[in-house]
């Protein structure tokens, strides 16, 4: 388990052993009287524009482990960008299943291997909307 200020990021080396490791998780908060905020922990669509505006700064927080993360959530941003009233169209909600998957995916992190070579790859997108 990793903790983050506030936040905490439990990891386990391999799959099959992930849910032992939030037991264990669990069972360590419960014994140190330590609560979760249930609000926090539930990944749903937003159904209003503070929800959305949450959801963007969860994504922001989380940009260094999401490939893409600026086109994953242009939606996200537009959606909470416009002056009029706040929508949450067709396109941010196929944008948020595919968030959903990809946050799945068994890539997303994995266990650094000592003396192993870092490859760092970037890119860069151009965007024909304006910001």
């Amino acid at each position: 388990m990793e903790i983050y200020v506030d936040d905490m990021l439990s990891k386990s080396g391999e799959a099959e052993n992930h849910e032992v490791n939030l037991k264990e998780c669990f069972e360590n908060l419960r014994m140190n009287k330590l609560k979760l905020n249930p609000g926090k922990c539930v990944f749903r669509s937003p159904k209003t524009e503070k929800e959305a505006q949450c959801l963007t700064g969860k994504i922001a927080a989380l940009t260094r482990f999401i490939s893409g993360a600026g086109d994953r959530s242009r939606p996200f941003f537009k959606a909470i960008k416009k002056l009029k009233e706040f929508d949450w169209t067709p396109d941010c909600e196929q944008s948020f299943q595919e968030l959903k998957k990809y946050l799945q995916s068994p890539q997303l992190l994995v266990w650094p291997v000592a003396r192993d070579v870092l490859q760092l790859y970037l890119a860069v997108l151009e965007s024909t909307e304006v910001s």
